[in-house]
């Protein structure tokens, strides 16, 4: 396993007082060996929560929204670069690094956190994967539990590579929603209608608030920012890594957002006026297609989209509680069998909640968007803290414009997220 790094910078940073980063490595690995947590961690974002987000965004606001996606690439970007950055030089995860730098409180909070972004994220996710099974008229319970025995099976018995080999094929399979955004694009027309009094109109309303408020909570998800600092670390990145570790970074950031965008284009295109949010969930974003694809093809690409998805989101939110639960106890004597307990029962615990119907799936995954969105502000001020601290060598501490941007572009999404949840 490649979980050495992680534990021996917890045995050092508790007893030595040597700096985890060394200004003076160089990269011994190549572009194939960096390249994987920027991709996989943005793309497990166009999660079922997401998607869903993304359809009812298209459906009650037309293309209206659209232009906001493009807007919000720089800001994940911001954030997880920052994540490259820690993850290259501390060798420790978010949590562990704010028990280091910022005292007991603030780490503490940091990792409960984590643990509840993260497990509602993996109970989310098996939302996904029961509409998959009820598209083909599997009950709930069988599809969750089969889906969880098949993700079990990868963390109990895979190293960290294989793991990642398996996350970067499901987040390929995510990328047939851009095959819909192909044929539901706007014409020209349709985009001038956007500044048009009606649109105005529509901004007013509070549903309309709430949807965006959904939105920024899809962009910046906290689980995303506590698993990939921690991957980076289970990667053995080294300071030298962290330009090639930033370009994946970006392809993550354009590859969700396209995604996300192509969702509502398509339901923009093909549910204008649905009341999605009080259909059956495999209903809602199976049915829209149907005219453009046919039924079958429909099931098809839905299944395609929506399982690679949800099984992505539900690997990376997991490994995220896990990795940074066992860093938090690593000083304690915890071992490396740690992390994949605690991603079996994350994925047992949301398996069994969804499976056994104990939540309302659909307001289930647009609550826990704007959850994710009001968590949002202290995760990434915990971030944008380390980021500044003695945790990252000079030439790479956040500091200067740059600095400045960050904190403006995480504070104005952190305000827009908080007031339209609450307005």
């Amino acid at each position: 396993m490649a979980t050495g790094a992680m534990w021996e910078a917890t045995n050092l940073l508790s007893g030595s007082s040597k700096k985890p980063w060394d200004e003076n490595a160089r990269r011994s690995k190549g572009m194939l060996s960096v390249l994987g947590p920027g991709v996989m961690v943005c793309l497990a974002d166009s999660d079922i929560g997401g998607l869903f987000t993304m359809a009812v965004s298209g459906s009650r606001c037309g293309y209206l929204l659209l232009l906001l996606q493009p807007l919000l690439i720089p800001v994940p970007y911001m954030a997880q670069e920052l994540t490259v950055r820690l993850g290259a030089c501390s060798h420790r995860s978010l949590s562990g690094l704010a028990f280091d730098h910022l005292g007991r409180v603030w780490g503490s909070l940091t990792l409960l956190a984590c643990v509840g972004v993260g497990c509602t994220a993996v109970v989310s996710e098996f939302t996904g994967v029961a509409a998959v099974g009820e598209i083909w008229g599997i009950p709930r319970l069988p599809s969750c539990l089969f889906s969880a025995g098949l993700l079990s099976i990868v963390v109990m018995r895979g190293s960290f590579r294989s793991v990642e080999k398996v996350g970067l094929a499901l987040a390929s399979c995510t990328c047939v929603f851009l095959i819909l955004g192909v044929f539901c694009h706007p014409s020209t027309d349709e985009l001038k209608a956007i500044f048009s009094p009606k649109a105005s109109v529509l901004i007013k309303q509070p549903d309309f608030r709430k949807i965006v408020a959904a939105n920024f909570g899809t962009v910046i998800t906290p689980w995303m920012l506590f698993y990939q600092l921690s991957a980076n670390v289970e990667k053995r990145l080294v300071p030298a890594d962290v330009p090639l570790a930033r370009a994946d970074t970006a392809l993550g950031a354009v590859c969700t957002q396209a995604v996300m965008a192509s969702v509502l284009m398509t339901f923009a295109r093909l549910a204008r006026g649905a009341d999605l949010e009080h259909m059956p969930l495999h209903e809602a974003l199976v049915t829209p297609l149907v005219p453009l694809l046919g039924e079958f093809g429909a099931k098809v690409l839905m299944t395609c989209g929506l399982l690679a998805s949800s099984m992505l989101a539900t690997l990376v939110a997991s490994l995220a509680v896990a990795w940074n639960c066992a860093d938090t106890l690593g000083s304690r004597g915890s071992s490396d069998m740690t992390w994949r307990i605690g991603v079996l029962a994350s994925v047992i615990l949301g398996a069994v909640v969804i499976g056994c119907n104990w939540a309302n799936i659909v307001r289930l995954n647009v609550t826990i968007q704007v959850a994710n969105g009001l968590s949002m502000p202290f995760v990434v001020g915990v971030l944008f803290c380390l980021a500044r601290s003695e945790a990252l060598p000079p030439s790479l501490r956040l500091q200067g414009p740059y600095a400045v941007a960050c904190g403006v572009a995480f504070a104005s999404c952190s305000l827009i997220t908080w007031v339209c949840a609450f307005l």
